[in-house]
């Protein structure tokens, strides 16, 4: 993985078939969420928009419903990614000011 001011990237890889891979991104109920037919991602937050896009693997939300609440208050998508076996896979998170 690699950490820059504006974004976050992984880099991952399947041994097998029907890897899926599954992310949360924090985001409350009140931040709206968009599926792009390019693949993209977009979370509108205050003032930013956080893009997820992963080349070659197309992240989908698996819900519009928020998951994960294991700190209260604290909601978030769930993000998946079926991985295609025994290629790199790169997520790419970035931070677009709005």
């Amino acid at each position: 993985y690699r950490i820059t001011e504006r974004s976050f990237t992984m880099t991952t890889r399947a041994d097998g078939d029907g890897v899926f891979m599954q992310v949360p991104l924090v985001s409350p109920s009140t931040e709206s969420a968009r599926q792009f037919v390019d693949g993209r991602l977009e979370i509108e937050k205050n003032g930013v928009a956080l893009i997820a896009m992963a080349p070659g693997a197309r992240p989908a939300f698996e819900s519009t419903t928020r998951v994960f609440n294991f700190v209260p208050g604290m909601q978030a998508l769930a993000v998946s990614l079926a991985l295609p076996k025994d290629q790199p896979v790169t997520m790419e998170l970035t931070l677009i000011a709005r």
